[in-house]
């Protein structure tokens, strides 16, 4: 796309008005609707150049207002960005500081003079009286600043993630930890058992039937289910006592040889 050089000119003039104070801006109108074309920024790189300090910040000044005047949006590609990021390498901290703070007065473009909000929001937190206390390119200390706070957030976001691997192979190791003391503790109860039932296994089954009946810390579930096969004999021979703790502790059990065991021991009591 043809850049119009010879338009620059009287943007320079408006410009100087501008700086005047004369508060004329009636030049800044639709004659100056070519700047809504997007030119690529070396285009305005290289007219920048060829200025004097003077000469670049009237520039600046009108290509910014007629931006606001005649409502160009731009984004982060808006012309004032670049006519400003030349001029920024040219003059002090201290008076870039105040251009791009006049730019950011009159401009609805929220990239100007940046090309970034962030750096933006970042350069209206620096207090004026520090303008004077800075050298070099504003431009590069705001990007500085935007990568430092870039590295921090993603240090923190890592060390955030660090943690929770760590808690998450910490809850992991609990749980192992927790399922091979449950699996030791079955081990352990499957031991007892087995030997408590080979310790009773050999005595008549008067005893043992009357050792279910009386333990308290386990349901006849625990014992093996061929205990509870008694012949009518042996359901006589049982004491009244162990008859009544047999039917308590198999009342709620809806099937098996319990239940048979329970409903004998019913007609018995009746």
């Amino acid at each position: 796309m043809h850049f119009p050089v010879e338009r620059i000119e009287q943007l320079i003039s408006i410009g100087q008005e501008i700086e005047k104070g004369s508060g004329d801006l009636t030049s800044i109108d639709s004659s100056l609707g070519w700047l809504k074309n997007v030119y690529h920024h070396d285009q305005w790189t290289s007219v920048c150049q060829n200025l004097s300090t003077d000469k670049h910040i009237a520039l600046l000044k009108a290509v910014t207002l007629a931006y606001s005047r005649l409502n160009i949006g731009g984004g982060s590609v808006a012309a004032p960005i670049w006519i400003y990021r030349v001029l920024d390498e040219r003059i002090c901290f201290c008076e870039s500081c105040h251009i791009a703070k006049w730019m950011i007065d009159h401009s609805l473009n929220d990239w100007i003079p940046f090309g970034s909000s962030i750096k933006r929001n970042i350069f209206l937190q620096i207090p004026d009286q520090e303008y004077t206390q800075i050298s070099g390119s504003l431009y590069w200390y705001l990007a500085m600043i935007e990568w430092s706070a870039k590295e921090e957030k993603a240090r923190k976001h890592q060390l955030i993630e660090n943690r929770q691997k760590e808690a998450k192979a910490a809850r992991l190791e609990e749980k192992q930890i927790k399922q091979k003391e449950h699996q030791s503790r079955g081990k352990i109860l499957v031991e007892k058992r087995k030997k408590l039932i080979g310790e009773l296994s050999p005595l008549p089954i008067r005893e043992r039937i009357a050792h279910v009946a009386n333990d308290d810390n386990h349901t006849v579930h625990y014992y093996p289910e061929e205990w509870a096969a008694l012949d009518d004999c042996q359901l006589k021979d049982m004491d009244s006592s162990t008859r009544e703790k047999l039917i308590y502790k198999t009342k709620a059990i809806k099937a098996g040889r319990w239940k048979v065991l329970r409903n004998k021991l019913k007609k018995l009591q009746q």
